[in-house]
């Protein structure tokens, strides 16, 4: 059979907005009525060509209903119908058949098939109340056995081999359906459970792309807000020079490439040296070292800051005009967490982070500015050299530096 043929048979009745779960009860319904229609029909044919022809009529009638069923869900994408209606007939159907063949004995135990009627309610209707449905099912049997002897008394003549063959048949078959029904809706929701997984992953994978690991488990575990004091983080921010004026020349896919290939190039290289990218602003773009988990410190940002430096030194705008950067850094200690119940960001806040701005926004193009804390922790790996004092807004006038890059000799 096409793959494309089975494809069009098990998503009969599904809708584009059903959701994933709907559609998997949607194609275990289908497939199991199909199965179930088949499966019946040579029983009615048998029947009739042994001369009980309104036993025999009673599968054939019920191939006919499912027949129509499917057709009214695949022209209303409503499932109701055919649920309900299977379960109704395998409750019914089957007792019918006992009665016409005259009893538990003599019909070979067909009751059993309307099993399939409290199986079908509790994966297609109402999981629920299975113990209500299996009840049903149990009253239906014990109702049927103080009648058994009226069933008898009009009972065609079969021998007692052929209705030990059809109890062994009706065995194997309800056994077969039942396999079959359990088959269907486990590998339908093994399914289901496969692309919740893989939808968890894109999901977790999506928050760790907005927050730390670590903070992100934490926000996971329940714990919010999440605000922590860390005494000794170094905060890096890098805007370019003049950008207002150069992004009012390009065109808004000109602006979003130019700024995604300098950015996604300093994405890189702070995650090379596993320090923690914060945020971007427009064309500002902060990181830090040292939160929310230990082990990075001051030299792990300045050796990201000469890379940052060396790396928008190959890049250009959209117009072509090389970009030009001003870097400012601080260290010292700063209040860092999540804040909100929505659209979370893992923020950094308090003097260092203010001070930080404070070096790029009054740096020089192409340089890094750093204060004099920063300086003093930096390894005698790097090349420092004195800018003097500078008057920065809220703070004075104060002592800063130029990060130049590697010290000579340092490799």
């Amino acid at each position: 059979m096409p793959f494309s043929f089975v494809v069009r048979v098990t998503s009969i009745g599904h809708r584009e907005d059903d959701s994933r779960s709907v559609q998997t009860r949607k194609t275990t319904l289908v497939v199991t009525t199909i199965i179930g229609a088949i499966v019946v029909i040579p029983w009615g044919i048998f029947y009739m060509s042994i001369g009980l022809v309104l036993t025999g009529m009673i599968p054939i009638f019920y191939a006919i209903v499912s027949a129509f069923g499917i057709v009214h869900l695949h022209r209303t994408r409503d499932d109701r119908s055919l649920r309900y209606e299977q379960i109704a007939l395998f409750f019914v159907l089957p007792a019918l058949i006992h009665v016409t063949l005259g009893g538990f004995v003599n019909s070979s135990g067909v009751i059993m098939y309307s099993i399939m009627g409290v199986l079908g309610a509790m994966v297609h209707a109402d999981t629920k109340r299975g113990g209500l449905w299996f009840a049903g099912f149990a009253v239906l049997v014990l109702i049927l056995v103080p009648l058994d002897p009226f069933f008898r008394a009009w009972a065609p003549d079969l021998s007692a081999n052929f209705i030990a063959t059809l109890l062994a048949v009706n065995i194997i078959t309800v056994s077969l359906l039942v396999y079959l029904l359990m088959l269907v809706y486990v590998q339908a929701r093994n399914h289901l459970a496969e692309e919740l997984a893989e939808e968890r992953e894109r999901s977790e994978q999506l928050l760790l792309n907005v927050l730390p690991a670590s903070i992100a488990e934490r926000l996971k575990n329940g714990e919010q807000p999440i605000a922590d004091r860390h005494d000794n983080v170094a905060i890096l921010f890098a805007d370019i020079v003049d950008f207002t004026p150069t992004s009012e020349k390009l065109s808004a896919d000109e602006l979003v490439d130019a700024l995604n290939l300098l950015f996604s190039a300093f994405d890189e290289i702070a995650s090379a040296h596993g320090v923690e990218k914060i945020k971007t602003i427009g064309d500002a773009y902060m990181v830090m070292s040292g939160a929310p988990d230990p082990g990075k410190d001051v030299n792990d940002l300045a050796a990201v800051a000469l890379e940052f430096l060396d790396a928008a030194s190959t890049k250009t705008l959209g117009n072509g005009e090389p970009v030009s950067m001003r870097f400012g850094m601080d260290v010292g200690p700063v209040v860092a967490g999540v804040i909100g119940e929505s659209r979370f960001i893992y923020d950094v806040y308090g003097d260092t982070v203010n001070t930080a701005s404070r070096m790029e926004s009054h740096g020089v193009p192409n340089k890094i500015q750093i204060t004099g804390r920063a300086a003093e922790r930096l390894e005698a790996r790097f090349m420092v050299t004195e800018r003097g004092h500078v008057e920065i807004k809220g703070k004075g006038t104060v002592p800063t530096y130029f990060l130049e890059g590697p010290s000579q000799g340092s490799g």
